[in-house]
């Protein structure tokens, strides 16, 4: 066993050598990174395998996919000119002949023009046997590429989907031998691909493995030229590329046609064909989730990956398209995934759907991937297996949907009442103690939020107005900041007075720092201010300030690219427990003996700190 992980490892880490020597020579052919790159690479990767696939289907006594006088050993010993113009004029062409039955799925030119750049590539390529490489080779490469054109940027929102959240979505679906099955945005194919692995580990059939394929119903858009990648991965899966086309699946509404829809949609895109779906605006979020509602059978299934935002936005469309997920759909669950699953492409925090058309959600259960056996990491190298998983315990539970310190499920009238809102956090427990509980709305004003004059406005700063910001959130009381905006600040932005006595707490990113004005000032963005509705209570803002730090934020949150943040009707919600007057005066005094004993205590370690240096000085200058 351990030699033959050894030998997978060594195919998998000779891959990549030739993926980073391939990458080199195209840089050098000034093909720009990132798809336009593995585009390039993609027809000489696909001759490679298609290759070795017919060589394989003819020792086992079945036809070839392709005629020897097209494949590898044609071409792969000619000198670079020779080579060259033999993909080119022959097999191009034949391609073309063979596959090119709706759009020019192949150009009968490759993109590498330079012959020798050609001679290495096909050299390095000769070297491997790909079939045995126990991995998808196309993904492997689709994600190598991608991972090192980051910097280029991605209008489409295309990112490739990591495969143990394709697999998992696909083992929660598990779509049968004859389903169909569609993906709206099918990037390189990585869903219907998996799809048809699935299929083919699961059948009984016995058709061989290079003809199940043939007999199972797949259909796969995608507006970017990726769509090319999905043909050809579906040539080498088993001649289905037909069913694959470059199209803006928003612009064609599919009416219950599919019996099981897989896909990770790009978030945040705008579109022209909201209108289609009963959302005017161009915000192509809901109206993705509205195009997979409808294109699903009654009693079809699907699992999608959607940002947060989708979840609990109170926008009109937002809002509206949760409510129609719940009442024509089962939702089954929402899976909560970690931040770094998108790493390196991007820190968006997601979740994925699992649901079922045809009746309405009655209890939505609830799965928190904490762990997804990957390191959490930025780094573009990208993100080493770890022992630490939490997708075994989801398997584990999924059939009973048990609750557990991952899960829990909630009843649809409490979603109801919480305008449709999908996140995880939004359910969690509250405190429970044995104290009364008040919400910081039914004791404070509504949150005065600050704001940041422009920056480019010069005038509007290096003022005398105080202007607090967290790195400013230190003492219990602030009367000085760091920065300081002038009368022209004020009025040129939306800041607002905070008045003196005021508790100012930070609530996005980093929250829970807290502190009181000491005078007349403004905040940022970030910071809130809080005045006490009863201004007879002497208590509150020191019992406040005291408090809030205790307090366990997250059920309140939500997940940002960046952390955690609460919103000014977020933080009105937020549950404190709020003990009889006398009894926070005790809470108070204890907390203001035991800070006046821990400023002592740091004013002595200053001191020591000081006489330290001095000591040192006196014998190092």
């Amino acid at each position: 066993m351990a030699d033959e992980y050894m030998k997978v490892s060594q195919a998998k880490r000779d891959l990549i050598l030739v993926f980073s020597r391939a990458n080199t020579i195209l840089r050098e052919e000034g093909i720009r990174e990132g798809i336009d790159r593995f585009t390039a690479f993609s027809y000489l990767l696909f001759l490679k395998l298609m290759s070795e696939l017919s060589a394989d289907r003819e020792r086992s006594g079945q036809e070839r996919q392709l005629d020897i006088k097209y494949c590898w050993e044609s071409f792969c010993h000619k000198a670079p000119e020779e080579m060259a113009e033999y993909i080119n004029t022959i097999v191009l062409t034949q391609l073309a002949r063979k596959y090119n039955h709706e759009g020019d799925l192949f150009k009968t030119e490759l993109k590498i023009k330079n012959p020798e750049n050609l001679k290495k590539i096909v050299t390095k390529l000769s070297s491997l046997k790909l079939i045995d490489t126990d991995s998808d080779v196309k993904g492997d490469a689709f994600e190598y590429f991608l991972k090192n054109s980051i910097s280029v940027g991605n209008d489409l929102g295309e990112y490739f989907t990591p495969r143990h959240i394709v697999r998992i979505i696909i083992d929660l679906i598990d779509p049968l031998y004859n389903e169909t099955i569609y993906d709206p945005c099918c990037g390189t194919g990585g869903f219907l691909i998996s799809a048809i692995k699935h299929i083919q580990k699961k059948s009984k059939n016995t058709l061989t493995g290079h003809d199940v394929p043939e007999t199972i119903t797949l259909w796969g858009r995608e507006i970017s030229e990726t769509a090319e990648i999905a043909r050809m991965n579906m040539i080498i899966m088993g001649n289905q590329h037909t069913s694959i086309s470059r199209t803006d699946s928003l612009g064609h509404p599919i009416e219950n046609k599919f019996d099981v829809i897989l896909t990770n949609f790009p978030f945040s895109q705008k579109t022209n064909y909201g209108n289609y779906y009963g959302y005017p605006n161009n915000d192509a979020n809901p109206v993705f989730l509205k195009h997979v509602i409808n294109a699903l059978k009654p009693g079809g299934r699907a699992g999608i990956v959607v940002p947060d935002g989708l979840l609990f936005d109170k926008s009109n469309d937002y809002m509206k398209v949760r409510a129609d997920l719940l009442k024509t759909c089962a939702l089954t669950a929402v899976i909560q995934l970690d931040p770094f699953v998108f790493k390196p492409y991007t820190g968006q925090p997601t979740s994925i759907l699992i649901f079922t058309k045809g009746r309405p959600t009655e209890c939505v259960w609830f799965f928190d991937v904490v762990n997804d056996g990957f390191k959490k990491t930025n780094s573009k190298k990208g993100r080493p297996a770890i022992e630490a998983t939490d997708l075994v315990l989801l398997r584990t539970l999924w059939p009973e949907k048990s609750s557990s310190p991952r899960s829990f499920s909630v009843d649809i009238d409490a979603i109801e009442k919480n305008d449709y809102k999908l996140t995880m956090n939004t359910y969690k427990t509250k405190i429970k103690r044995g104290v009364p509980i008040a919400t910081i709305g039914t004791l404070c004003d509504v949150p005065i939020i600050g704001s940041t004059p422009s920056r480019k406005t010069g005038k509007y700063w290096n003022g005398m107005y105080p202007w607090v910001k967290i790195s400013d959130m230190g003492p219990m009381y602030i009367n000085d900041t760091e920065e300081k905006i002038t009368g022209d600040g004020i009025k040129g932005s939306s800041v607002k007075k905070i008045p003196a006595g005021t508790l100012l707490f930070s609530f996005k990113l980093t929250i829970g720092k807290v502190g009181i004005a000491g005078r007349e000032l403004y905040t940022n963005e970030a910071i809130a201010g809080l005045i006490p509705r009863d201004k007879t209570d002497s208590t509150l803002v020191k019992y406040l300030y005291y408090i809030l730090p205790t307090i366990d934020f997250t059920p309140y949150s939500q997940r940002a690219a960046k952390g955690y943040t609460l919103n000014s009707g977020s933080i009105t919600g937020i549950e404190i427990p709020f003990p009889a007057f006398p009894i926070r005066e005790k809470i108070i005094k204890a907390c203001d003996e035991k800070a006046k004993k821990k400023n002592m205590l740091l004013k002595e370690i200053k001191k020591l700190d000081e006489e330290i240096n001095t000591f040192l000085r006196e014998y190092t200058e």
